[in-house]
């Protein structure tokens, strides 16, 4: 699953569920910043800036978080985000 989102359940009926709270914070918080227009790297040097690091450990660069603006399907099922359409 995308940062910031963990499987849990079955397997066949697993669901994507925030891994906490702070976690679902920040990434209200990144697509906050760009529909606000804030560049991708910009949202990177914030989230570096907040202590935040990549599923591996890694610091945050535009690419990953492009990766995270590509996963708003997921987080809108997680009920991280409102689902405000397409």
């Amino acid at each position: 699953p995308p940062w910031g989102l963990r499987l849990a359940g079955q397997r066949a009926g697993q669901v994507r569920v925030p891994v906490d709270v702070d976690h679902a914070r920040a990434v209200r918080g990144v697509f906050t910043r760009r529909r606000i227009g804030v560049h991708l790297e910009d949202i990177a040097m914030w989230l570096n800036g907040q202590g935040w690091r990549t599923g591996n450990g890694a610091l945050w660069s535009h690419k990953q978080v492009s990766r995270v603006m590509a996963a708003r399907k997921w987080y809108v099922s997680a009920g991280v985000l409102p689902d405000e359409g397409e």
